[in-house]
């Protein structure tokens, strides 16, 4: 019983650490994003469901100011809107709808959306 009890206390102190945020590695000289010049977030909508909404601003902030922006989306929500406004300029957003009819066609929709 004695190595159950001693089990569980390490995994409640392996589940209790924290990981460092981006901010935090970027400060401590761990990664230096000076020589970026392209950024991509793909799975932007799925990194704010995951809670990585402060991260992503991180990132953005110790980016440099001249660089390429890439940003992939499922979807177009206000959060999403929001940080394509902050981050790009005069960006040319994509959409691709894909629609099932009741015939059972499968048509394919590429279209530019200017901003």
């Amino acid at each position: 019983m004695a190595h159950s009890a001693t089990r569980f206390s390490t995994l409640r102190i392996s589940l209790s650490r924290r990981r460092a945020p981006a901010g935090f590695i970027y400060k401590k000289k761990r990664v230096s994003l000076d020589a970026l010049h392209i950024l991509v977030m793909d799975e932007a909508d799925r990194m704010l469901d995951m809670g990585f909404s402060d991260a992503i601003d991180e990132v953005i902030r110790f980016a440099p100011a001249t660089r390429q922006t890439l940003l992939f989306s499922a979807t177009w929500p206000e959060a999403i809107a929001a940080i394509s406004g902050r981050v790009q300029q005069q960006p040319i957003r994509i959409e691709i709808d894909t629609v099932d009819a009741a015939t059972g066609y499968r048509t394919t929709v590429l279209r530019n959306v200017c901003a």
